[in-house]
């Protein structure tokens, strides 16, 4: 088996390469490292609060058995994911640090659009993007030296925080003359009815700033209900110190539930990005991954782990190959015996990605990536990410990092869009034929079970 070779426009820039250089401190592997393939609504699990289960061989296909790995079963049964309710979940939207102080920003979720601001106090908060007036998006306007939002088109004003209407200009100065020629109007009760009610609110969007300065919208209601939901998931050495914190974003015209599909997927680094540690993150018969599926919140979360030893594997099958061929041994590097670390993944659902290679042991790690997705639409996702790199300084700046970054997601990008025609285009046509058979069951779609053909013990998983 041998590495395919890449174009010369897919491959790494001399300027990259220069970057690799400087990351070669003992977490290289891991940056570049995407962790192994989950996807989320394709699993079948128990229905308890806290499933283990492990990764058991079999004897499988042909097709299997051609690349030199058996397919690998999973323990399987109804699923507690099959209730999940997307609405009912915090999302990350922006960085805190990407807002700008006074200057409205437009984020988009679930193709629903949402201004945002920082005021000048530092606090976030958010409003559906549309004032109610007109319609006109609130994310042209500005905010007030009171700290409301403002809308562009007709002066509009309203408060972030609850939504309410606090001033329309042309009321007030319509007020103001009424009341400067006739002193028995009460001048708040008449602008209070001149107001129009509740039509003129906009709407507000629990907002919140996680540890790791990420901007949070709940969609599904008040704060109420926001409070009831699952609390953003965080990074636990976010907080420790000794950690450098260097955070990137992007955003892709490719689907949520497609990039998530990418980033969970080992399998893909060593050909997409023809980099080696992807491979300790994949899985074999020889070294399976381990699963922990939990159910948070009373069942209203959901978060699975994997564990796999953090060894070659597809590329030591790939060196063993390649001796033989050449009659040679197995070449054995001339190193320390060292202590395995533990390849360990965490997706929390719906949106955030936790990997990092850890001590066996004290589950201790230098070297963190984390991956937060947000559902901007259909075909569309914003992509935001960052490293925590236990180190005394910060090695690379925030500007050179987004120039590796967005050279290394190009090297996939194009094939994740040629994938979602495909793919979308099969969902869509099936969910109007499911739409126009009013027999057809109310269980959910699981289409790209039919769709994607696996194979690979590291997404048995997902089937």
């Amino acid at each position: 088996m041998t590495r395919p070779t890449r174009t010369d426009d897919a491959r790494i820039s001399i300027f990259g390469r220069l970057m690799l250089t400087l990351l070669l401190c003992g977490f290289i592997e891991e940056t570049l490292s995407f962790s192994v393939q989950t996807r989320t609504a394709s699993c079948r699990y128990r229905g308890a609060q806290q499933v283990e289960f492990f990764s058991n061989p079999r004897r499988s296909s042909a097709v299997s058995a051609a690349h030199g790995l058996e397919d690998v079963e999973t323990e399987a049964g109804s699923s507690s994911f099959g209730s999940f309710d997307y609405m009912a979940h915090w999302y990350p939207v922006v960085w805190a640090q990407d807002l700008k102080p006074l200057k409205p920003t437009k984020v988009t979720l679930f193709d629903v659009d949402y201004v945002v601001a920082k005021l000048s106090d530092q606090e976030v908060v958010a409003l559906v993007d549309a004032c109610p007036h007109k319609g006109a998006s609130l994310s042209e306007g500005r905010v007030t030296a009171s700290n409301f939002i403002q809308c562009a088109y007709h002066g509009w004003s309203f408060n972030g925080t609850d939504g309410n209407c606090v001033e329309i200009p042309q009321v007030v100065a319509s007020i103001g003359l009424t009341a400067a020629n006739d002193g028995k109007v009460n001048k708040q009760q008449t602008m209070d009815a001149m107001m129009g009610g509740d039509r003129a609110c906009s709407t507000a969007i629990p907002t919140v700033i996680s540890t790791e300065g990420m901007v949070w919208l709940f969609p599904g209601g008040n704060l109420e209900k926001a409070l009831l939901a699952p609390p953003p998931p965080t990074i636990p050495e976010s907080s420790s110190k000794g950690y450098i914190v260097t955070t990137s974003i992007r955003d892709f015209p490719v689907d949520y539930s497609l990039l998530l599909e990418n980033i969970l997927d080992a399998d893909h680094g060593v050909f997409a990005h023809g980099l080696g540690g992807f491979d300790f993150y994949s899985a074999t018969r020889d070294t399976p991954q381990r699963i922990i599926e939990e159910f948070p919140q009373n069942g209203k979360g959901w978060k699975l782990t994997s564990r796999v030893d953090a060894v070659e594997k597809l590329l030591k099958y790939d060196k063993s190959q390649r001796a033989k061929q050449n009659n040679k041994e197995t070449p054995k590097k001339n190193t320390k015996e060292e202590k395995t670390k533990v390849s360990t993944v965490t997706f929390t659902a719906p949106s955030h990605v936790m990997m990092g290679r850890r001590d066996a042991d004290t589950d201790e790690t230098s070297f963190i990536t984390t991956f937060w997705v947000c559902p901007v639409g259909t075909g569309r996702s914003r992509f935001m990410s960052a490293t925590l790199v236990k180190a005394p300084f910060r090695i690379i700046p925030r500007w050179l990092s987004h120039i590796f970054l967005n050279n290394f997601v190009d090297q996939d990008t194009y094939l994740l869009a040629t994938q979602q025609k495909y793919v979308l285009s099969a969902e869509r046509k099936a969910m109007k034929e499911r739409e126009n058979n009013k027999d057809a069951s109310t269980e959910k779609l699981n289409l790209r079970k039919k769709l994607f053909a696996y194979r690979s013990p590291a997404e048995r998983v997902q089937a």
